[in-house]
This record gives structure tokens, sequence and C-alpha cells, in this order.
């Protein structure tokens, strides 16, 4: 065999093992995001199967990269996976300790892979995105036909879901479509919400004025996506990720430098102008006529406006604060805070403190504060906002210990368009 054969030959099998990573990239991105977004339809099979599907693929995946590049973010997630074990062996709730480290060791690997592989990280956000979309519709679909769409779930997802769901229309008088809860719903609105405004970013900034005349159309169209999917985030009533939303979208313009008063022309910033008064008309119409937005607004006030949140934060921190120096340091265990509240004390940072302690609290303040910075200097928009949008939300949920938020605000971390 000469050398030209050769080549040829080898350039032919590093195709084939190309074309093979292609593969089970797409396919973990695709069993991953029906996990995130779809785990609780009605399957013949445990939903799990899909985490576990996505886990082997992503096994091989990393098998076959030709190297992985260890960086600090990755160093430090070990860490924190680190003091989660060590956490399991003295925590007084070691069934939670174990599921929480079972997971953060899957969630590892992904993240790693996410690290090393664009295609990985670029299939898998697309998807993201559409499934958000999916949810928003279905939310929408929800309140506009509610008889209907409630008499349909039975058939689509699994009796406890819809348990869930029609409680959170009845009860709270808030609408999730064909998600799970109203915290993924809001968050789906939050990913759909973001996309359009960095699109809208994208067309100011495109001085091609051929090209920016031809998506004027699609411009308005994402204009009208973020509207209604920030309605959305109002019709769950989650006020939490509201909140988180308002506060990421108002940080990022002020990090990125990409985005400055002085690139826009004299019409844009005319126009911005009359969007934001349009838009602070709407806001006050809908909230002092709209049933849905009144409801919502009501959540902000009132004798419950904690809604049990402050009992947790106190009777944590009377706990941690009458603990020994070992527990000051390294906390009471992994999954200890359970004890307090069966669904977690609804403040993260407060949750590492009691569970990780002191050397919880800074590794992992480290670990988001090296992401965010990471995606600051390399001035991703949409990364920024999806990182504040998690960062914000952990004031007032859970979502560093929800794998619908948390696997999401690892992958945007890693976000590259």
């Amino acid at each position: 065999m000469d050398i030209n054969q050769r080549n040829i030959t080898m350039g032919c099998a590093r195709n084939n093992i190309l074309n093979f990573k292609d593969i089970l990239c797409m396919g973990a991105s695709i069993m991953l995001a029906l996990y995130i977004f779809f785990s609780h339809l009605k399957y013949s099979f445990s939903s799990t199967y899909f985490l576990y599907i996505s886990f082997i693929l992503i096994m091989g995946s990393l098998i076959i990269q030709r190297k992985i590049v260890i960086s600090k973010q990755i160093g430090v997630f070990l860490c924190i996976i680190l003091i989660t074990a060590i956490g399991v062996w003295y925590t007084s709730c070691p069934s939670d300790g174990i599921r929480q480290l079972t997971f953060f060791l899957i969630y590892f690997f992904i993240f790693l892979l996410a690290l090393q592989n664009n295609k990985f990280i670029t299939n898998i956000t697309t998807l993201m995105y559409l499934f958000s979309l999916i949810g928003m519709i279905t939310v929408y679909i929800q309140f506009l036909f509610p008889s209907i769409f409630n008499s349909f779930l039975p058939r689509l997802v699994r009796a406890e879901t819809v348990g869930s769901i029609l409680w959170s229309y009845n009860v709270d008088r808030a609408f999730t479509g064909i998600t799970a809860s109203v915290s993924i719903a809001s968050f789906s609105m939050a990913i759909v919400f973001f996309a359009s405004v960095q699109k809208i970013l994208d067309f100011n900034s495109d001085r091609n004025g051929i090209r920016r005349r031809r998506f004027k159309f699609v411009k308005i169209v994402h204009f009208l996506i973020a509207i209604l999917s920030l309605f959305g985030i109002i019709l769950t009533s989650k006020r939490g990720i509201f909140i988180a939303t308002i506060v990421a979208l108002s940080l990022t313009l002020l990090l990125d430098k990409d985005i400055m008063l002085r690139k826009m022309n004299r019409n844009q910033i005319i126009m911005l102008v009359i969007g934001i008064i349009a838009l602070i008309c709407l806001v006050i119409y809908l909230f002092t006529t709209n049933d849905y937005a009144i409801s919502f607004l009501e959540r902000f006030t009132g004798e419950n406006v904690m809604t049990g949140r402050d009992v947790f934060y106190e009777n944590a921190l009377k706990d941690f604060l009458n603990s020994s120096l070992f527990n000051y340091i390294f906390g009471k265990g992994t999954g200890a805070a359970y004890i307090i509240n069966d669904t977690g004390l609804h403040n993260v940072y407060l949750q590492i403190l009691y569970d990780h302690g002191i050397i919880g609290i800074i590794l992992y303040i480290v670990f988001f504060v090296n992401n965010l910075r990471s995606a600051v200097l390399r001035r991703k928009f949409y990364s920024m906002c999806l990182q504040i949008v998690f960062l914000a939300y952990c004031m007032s949920g859970n979502p560093l210990y929800d794998y619908y938020f948390f696997i999401p605000y690892l992958l945007y971390s890693c976000y590259q368009d």
C-alpha cells in the first residue's frame, strides 16, 4: 500500500470516527432533553431510562475523544462532588445525600462533555429551546382552552402529574401546559424569552442594510415571542422566575460590553424609548384589568408573602449557629437540610451553608463566579442571562437540587453561540 492509499484509508477511518461521535452526541442530546423536559409524560417504561441512555452515550463520546481538557471549572466541580461525598458519611439524611451524590456524578460527565464538544452543546441547547417553545405554546393552549386541554391531559401525562397540574390550575390559578410543574413551565419561557432577546440584539448589530430589511419581519416575530414568553411566566404565577428573568436581563445589559447605547442610531433609540413606554403601559393595563395578572401581583403582597420560607430560614440559621465548629466549617452533611423541610430550604445558598458549611459555600461561589465570568469575558449574552436567572432564583427556590434547572445551568454555562 503506497502513501496516498494509506492516507485515504486513515482519512476514511477518521471520518467514520467523527460521524460515530456525532451520532453519539446527537443521541445523548435527544435523550437528555427528553429527560429534562418530558420525563413526566405517560410512557410504557420509566422515564429515568432517558437519563441512563444519555449517560451511556455521553461516556461513549468521552471515551472516543482525542483529548480531554481539564479546566478550572471541572476542578472546582470535582471539589464540590468531593465535599458532597464526604458529607454523605456524617449526614442525618443518608438516603437524600446518596441521591444527591449520584446525580452530581452523572451531571459531572454531562458538564465534562459540554466543555469538550461544541457539537453536543449546540445540539442540546437547540433541543432545549425547541422543547421550551413547545412548553410555552401548551401553556397558552391551556390558557385559551382550559376545559378541553385539562380533559386531554390524562391521555398524555402520568396520573400523579395530572393531579399536580390540575392543583396548580384550580388552587393557584396557574398554567403549566404539558410541563410537569409551574417551575418547568416558567423556566422554559425564560429560555424562550432570552433566545428572542438575543435575536433582536443580533439584528440591531447587523450593519448589512439589505439583510436587516429582509429580516425585519423575523425581528418583529421575535419581539412578539419575547412579550408572550414574559407574560407566560405571569400565567405560571411563578414570582421567583419572573423576578430572576428581569434581574438577569438588567444585569446582562450592563455586563455585556457588546451592548452599548452609543452603537445605536437615532431611529433605534427612538424606537427603544417608544417600545419601553408601550411595554410599561401594557404592564400597567394588565395589572389593573387582567385577572391573572392581578392574581400574580397579589402574590407579592399580604401576610403570607414568604409562603412559609421565613420559618425555614429561621429554623435552619438557628440550628446552624448552635452547631459545633466542625459543622461551621464542613456543615451538617449532604442533604441534612431536608430535616428542616422535606422539600429543601428554598434558598440554595442557605442550604449549601447548612449542608456543607463555610468550605462548601466558598467552593460553590467560586464555581458560580467562574462560570459567569467566563461568559462575561467571552461576551456570551445568552449564557450570561440564563446563568443569572439560575443564580437569582437560588435566592428563593431549589434549582441546584432540581435536575430541570441544574442540568440546563451547567449546559448554558458552556454555551458557545
